[in-house]
């Protein structure tokens, strides 16, 4: 009973919590970003265009104090 009900009240935390992320980066990003994201969890994957340095990416994101796992992974 109780982890059940703590895992359903976790889901839709979570839920809440990645559809804001995904919206925010939809909304504020420039269209040539794209934006790939799945209902599971709240890893969302962007896509940069190819003359966009990864370097630049992540100064500006510890300057802004967020924290990213960077994955450089060719995306087929």
């Amino acid at each position: 009973g109780h982890f059940s009900r703590h895992v359903k009240r976790m889901r839709l935390y979570y839920a809440e919590k990645y559809q804001a992320i995904k919206s925010a980066c939809e909304q504020h990003l420039p269209s040539n970003i794209k934006v790939y994201a799945n209902d599971i969890g709240l890893h969302i994957t962007l896509r940069f265009p190819n003359h966009i340095k990864d370097s630049k990416i992540i100064k500006k994101l510890n300057q802004e104090n967020l924290n990213s796992d960077l994955c450089r992974m060719p995306i087929q």
